[in-house]
């Protein structure tokens, strides 16, 4: 299973560079490897968050209220002005 796997990325991979590089190929290639890539990018992604919800959060609370006070800090300074959302009733 691990094999197969490992081939299958890697057919994704090169088709993508083929693509990149211009080389000629076929449209349900095209098509199969996009799908391919977002397979592997939502796999990705997934591990990823997974990995943040078993770690925690890699910032601690003094450390997220300390950058809160110096971005506030740093937008008084420069006079930020907030731009306003418009009303619920324009259209």
């Amino acid at each position: 299973v691990k094999a197969k796997a490992d081939w299958w990325t890697s057919v994704a991979h090169y088709n993508r560079e083929r693509i990149r590089h211009g080389s000629t190929v076929d449209k349900t290639v095209v098509k199969k490897n996009l799908g391919r890539l977002t397979r592997l990018w939502l796999k990705a992604e997934q591990e990823r968050q997974h990995g943040y919800l078993t770690e925690g959060p890699y910032v601690s609370s003094d450390e997220a209220v300390t950058m809160y006070t110096t971005m506030v800090h740093w937008l008084e300074s420069r006079r930020f002005a907030p731009i306003p959302f418009p009303p619920m009733s324009y259209k």
